[in-house]
């Protein structure tokens, strides 16, 4: 079964650089889920620990507003082949912020705990790929700190 993750990870922008070795390691760890439109996957400030890649779908990502009405706002909207959730799991800590399925969606769910372990098995390979996943997740920030930056206002 886990040759069927290998070839469907490799679709995501995350992955596309490791080994099958390096892809089986994370494959071990690798679940589907559905959730229905409106459902929301996780809120704001519970634990974390899951990376999200969507394989069908739209998903809505909000963060509170601290204002007196408690609104939130929409920092993304993300579609098939976007992944989600990486800040807390890697670092385990509660959601910066609330996802929510826009429709219908179907996403692949790899579990931080099992994903650890996985790695542990072969520090060489899982260094790896630790190496190259937080590379591709640096270059999503910086590309997220250009969007919201305040460059295009000051020039």
């Amino acid at each position: 079964m886990a040759s069927k993750w290998v070839d469907q990870l490799r679709n995501y922008v995350l992955f596309r650089e490791l080994s099958d070795e390096e892809l089986e390691l994370i494959a071990k760890a690798t679940k589907e889920e559905s959730y229905q439109a409106d459902e929301v996957l996780f809120n704001y400030g519970e634990k974390g620990g899951n990376l999200y890649l969507i394989s069908e779908g739209m998903i809505e990502i909000t963060i509170p507003i601290m204002r007196f009405d408690s609104k939130e706002e929409r920092v993304s909207l993300l579609k098939e082949g976007d992944c989600f959730g990486e800040l807390s799991f890697f670092d385990n800590k509660p959601h910066s912020a609330r996802a929510t399925a826009i429709k219908p969606v179907k996403v692949v769910v790899i579990n931080n705990n099992d994903y650890e372990r996985n790695i542990k098995e072969n520090l060489e390979a899982g260094y790896e790929v630790q190496k190259k996943i937080l590379a591709k997740i640096v270059n999503i920030v910086r590309d997220m700190n250009t969007r919201y930056s305040y460059k295009p206002f000051l020039e």
